[in-house]
């Protein structure tokens, strides 16, 4: 809880609050100047303790622009991050220091990406659903 606490604090510092939330979308401001960001929750990602990490795609109210964040664990992350030379360093020496590391990344989607994302996931749980259920 204090790794919340600290995460929200340390956002809250840097101009960045979270207005709104609920199952369909979220509302940030940004402090300087002022400007408040809507985002459409498309899918989100929970976090389970097998995986270390979770995720989110989101679509900005204005630009439109497609989001996926994904957040866990370095020792997941470092396999997922693309380019990702300077973080294995990083988080050893912050580890050495004896801290813990989260890693957060961020990848723009087009809007095909999106759509063809979305189609593959769904009939991928389609599928789990139906071995699950047939498997009774």
């Amino acid at each position: 809880m204090i790794f919340q606490i600290a995460l929200v604090e340390y956002a809250q510092e840097i101009g960045l609050s979270l207005v709104a939330r609920d199952r369909e979308r979220m509302i940030h401001r940004i402090a300087d100047p002022g400007i408040m960001l809507e985002h459409e929750i498309l899918q989100m990602f929970p976090f389970t303790s097998d995986a270390k990490r979770m995720g989110i795609v989101v679509q900005e109210k204005n630009s439109n622009e497609i989001i996926f964040y994904l957040k866990g664990a370095d020792t997941v992350m470092k396999n997922i991050v693309k380019d990702n030379d300077w973080l294995d360093e990083a988080c050893e020496g912050m580890a050495r220091q004896g801290l813990r590391t989260l890693v957060v990344a961020r990848k723009l989607l087009t809007k095909e990406e999106w759509v063809s994302f979305q189609a593959a996931y769904t009939s991928a749980r389609c599928a789990k659903s139906a071995n699950t259920s047939g498997s009774r």
